[in-house]
């Protein structure tokens, strides 16, 4: 009996560090921050469609479990250069957010049965300047 366990010892161990290992590789949130510099004389129409459209958008991919949050902020002290919006979005995993191009036609079908009310009759694009965006996947330290 004290054989087997002497055998049993060294495999217990070799499976601790595989398991921590697995929990490492575990797919975490992905988050994509999106910066905007609204054009001169804009900011209150591009913030109306961001809270229309934009925000309906989001909550179909909430439903269809491909986004867990999004926020917007407004830059405070905004230096030249800078932009004065930026845009995070929160997707459950790598997996979902891979999925965004997918989901495309589904979103604009829902939107088109059911459109947002107090939409900016003005297409966003001319509304603001795309400054980059970046993904980022959160860290489970």
């Amino acid at each position: 009996m004290a054989r087997l366990a002497l055998w049993l010892l060294p495999l217990a161990l070799a499976v601790t560090p595989l398991s921590v290992q697995a929990e490492e590789l575990q797919p975490k949130s992905l988050w994509t921050f999106s910066k905007f510099r609204t054009r001169p004389g804009m900011t209150k129409q591009y913030l109306q469609f961001l809270a229309t459209v934009w925000k309906a958008r989001r909550k179909i991919l909430i439903e269809e479990g491909v986004v867990v949050s999004y926020h917007v902020f407004e830059v405070k002290g905004q230096r030249e250069g800078e932009p004065d919006i930026i845009i995070a979005t929160e997707y459950s995993d790598t997996v979902s957010f891979a999925r965004r191009a997918e989901l495309e036609q589904l979103v604009r079908s829902k939107l088109k049965a059911n459109p947002p009310q107090g939409a900016p009759n003005v297409d966003h694009e001319t509304m603001r300047e795309w400054m980059g965006s970046m993904d980022l996947e959160e860290l489970d330290l």
